[in-house]
């Protein structure tokens, strides 16, 4: 039989061990059950604006009686130093806005599941590569949420959440997409064109008128005047508008009537 003191040293001994291995698997359960992965990503990419999405896998959660609800955040690639920086990358835009853990994935957690959409616009045209991170921002039962460290919605930089696949080294602990940004084009507006003023072809009408097919035909270039065409005015020597060239047939009618008077006589005097 083993003495008092010895039995009392075995069981400080046996605790201990207990104690260590409790340790462990809470440790070893906490990494299993505390953390999903991304599965897939894709982007799609409209001028300098880009629309992400992918799907997410946390198998430890198809068998586990208290479920723990999924979260993303997403490396645009635009930032390589700065803000919400988590390892090597960095969320958002680097900004205090930008440094959250969204939560429009479905379902809200389970085994599997999608994430996004989510956008963002880029202020250069290049080419930018594009990742997912995957958070567990705690249990569905709880009714608060933290606001910072384990569980809370702080992406990346000083008190976010340490609960991502990155961090907890899954393999993969992201996913990854590279795309073309294009630089912004400007819409056009169009010019209006001026309505040309219409030519008249009225005699007397302003402008130059243009000549019909059958003038253009005859050689002419314009339309012809219509203005008549009146006979010089006569000019006489004498006073009064009888004078000049107008009397000259008034004098042979009076000559050719004495003429025929002078021709007629003899024959009157012949019949007496």
């Amino acid at each position: 039989m083993l003495s008092r003191p010895k039995r009392q040293r075995l069981q400080i001994v046996g605790a201990g061990l207990a104690s260590l291995v409790l340790t462990l698997a809470a440790v070893v359960g906490l990494a299993s059950a505390h953390t999903g992965k991304p599965a897939t990503i894709s982007a799609s990419v409209s001028g300098s604006s880009v629309t992400v999405q992918g799907t997410w896998t946390w198998s430890s959660q198809a068998t586990a009686t208290a479920q723990y609800k999924v979260g993303y955040a997403i490396d645009w690639g635009d930032v390589t130093n700065g803000g919400n920086a988590v390892g090597t990358f960095h969320i958002g835009d680097g900004t205090a806005a930008t440094n959250v853990v969204m939560t429009n994935v479905s379902p809200s957690s389970g085994s599997s599941g999608s994430f996004g959409p989510t956008g963002h616009t880029y202020a250069a045209p290049g080419t930018y590569t594009i990742c997912v991170l995957i958070y567990d921002v705690g249990p569905v039962l709880a009714t608060s949420q933290p606001t910072s460290g384990q569980f809370s919605l702080v992406a990346g930089g000083v008190g976010h959440n340490p609960d991502n696949s990155v961090q907890e080294n899954l393999t993969p602990g992201t996913q990854c997409a590279t795309v073309q940004v294009a630089a912004a084009t400007a819409t056009a507006t169009a010019t209006p064109t001026a309505t040309p003023t219409p030519t008249s072809t009225v005699a007397g009408a302003s402008g130059t008128p243009a000549p019909t097919a059958f003038e253009t035909f005859l050689g002419e270039t314009a339309v012809p005047s219509i203005a008549p065409t009146l006979p010089p005015t006569a000019t006489g020597s004498g006073s009064g508008s009888s004078g000049g060239s107008g009397s000259i047939p008034l004098i042979l009618l009076a000559f050719s009537m004495i003429l025929g008077v002078v021709a007629l006589r003899p024959i009157a005097q012949a019949r007496r």
